[in-house]
């Protein structure tokens, strides 16, 4: 029989998985983008489900993701920016070693966004490499998504071969290779391009 202290502890969690809950349904439904920026009133919400992302159990790891990965897919490059700086990419790399097969589909498509983002800010801004790449490969995402090659389900496995094939392409010249590691070796300890992610004007003031 459970005494009053575990009794409150139990009451606690309840509360704080209901909360939770409702600080994901509220997410789901904002519209990004009527609110051009992310630095704004909306701010509030986005370290929250990245800490849901990185700490919170498993059921509601899924619904975090699933926020995250909607907003790569629907939200403005600012927003993506944004959630980038706010530490999305190691949680979602995290979720690629899940049995879910769903959740790891999802967090594919999400880091897949975040990628092509990175990808047209390379081209906009006439950056040597996409600055996303690097935080991928830091969060040993290109790891768990090379391994993903031998995964049995067909649409996680096509996925991870295009992520593979457009954004970290085999090196065919091995001299090429190690002449740009030597050219470029501060890059790899960046954590993102020196002053944030850069999308000219952020939306005005909030």
């Amino acid at each position: 029989m459970w005494g009053s202290s575990q009794a409150l502890t139990a009451a606690r969690a309840s509360e704080e998985d209901h909360s939770q809950g409702e600080l994901l349904d509220d997410f789901k439904h904002y519209s990004w983008q009527s609110r051009p920026n992310p630095r704004g009133h909306q701010q509030w919400f986005i370290p929250p489900i990245i800490g849901l992302l990185q700490t919170a159990d498993f059921d509601i790891k899924k619904e975090a993701a699933w926020v995250i990965s909607n907003t790569t897919a629907g939200g403005l490059p600012q927003h993506i920016g944004y959630i980038i700086e706010c530490g999305c990419i190691k949680p979602m790399v995290d979720l690629l070693t899940v049995s879910d097969v769903r959740v790891v589909g999802v967090a594919l498509e999400a880091i897949e966004n975040i990628l092509k983002m990175g990808k047209s800010q390379q081209a906009e801004q006439g950056l040597p490499e996409n600055p996303v790449v690097a935080l991928v490969e830091q969060a040993d995402g290109l790891m768990k998504i090379e391994g993903l090659q031998e995964d049995p389900n067909e649409d996680v496995y096509q996925k991870a071969m295009s992520i593979l094939e457009n954004y970290f392409p085999l090196e065919d010249d091995d001299a090429e290779l190690t002449a740009n590691a030597g050219n470029n070796q501060f890059q790899f300890g960046a954590q993102m391009p020196q002053g944030g992610f850069n999308f000219g004007n952020m939306g005005g003031a909030a």
